[in-house]
């Protein structure tokens, strides 16, 4: 089994991200990038006689360093920008949806409004907060 599948797979994954960090290499961001480094000198360096263990062995060695890299790729490639901006958009559009169905809130906005503009962030902060956790007094 594992010389007729496991291995074949294994080795057809590290050969798609191998062609997947020359091809994107400049694209991705720069610690995702390094991970493939990193995992492919891993391989290369940390197990050089590999491919002539134990099959078992060659798998274990393979499907370890794809599980470790997978984790620790998936954290770099995240787009933490682009969740921060989608979470700040959903806040506001929350916040401009309380201001017009909410008396109270629309009240302390505009007081906040009219005094000036750090009154008026503070107010929305305020008022987000409380919307979470429920105390507007």
């Amino acid at each position: 089994m594992a010389n007729r599948q496991l291995i074949p797979q294994t080795q057809s994954i590290f050969d798609a991200l191998r062609k997947f960090a020359d091809t994107h290499k400049g694209s991705i961001p720069p610690a995702a990038a390094q991970s493939l480094v990193v995992l492919f000198n891993k391989l290369d360096t940390g197990f050089p006689n590999l491919k002539d263990s134990d099959p078992y062995i060659h798998v274990h060695v393979k499907v370890t360093l794809l599980t470790s890299f997978r984790s620790e790729f998936e954290y770099h490639i995240a787009d933490t920008e682009a969740v921060a901006k989608r979470l700040s958009e959903r806040a506001f559009a929350h916040l401009q949806r309380s201001i017009v169905a909410d008396q109270e809130v629309r009240s302390k906005w505009i007081e906040a409004f009219n005094k000036n503009e750090l009154s008026c962030e503070n107010s929305a902060v305020f008022i987000s907060y409380s919307m979470a956790y429920g105390d507007l007094s």
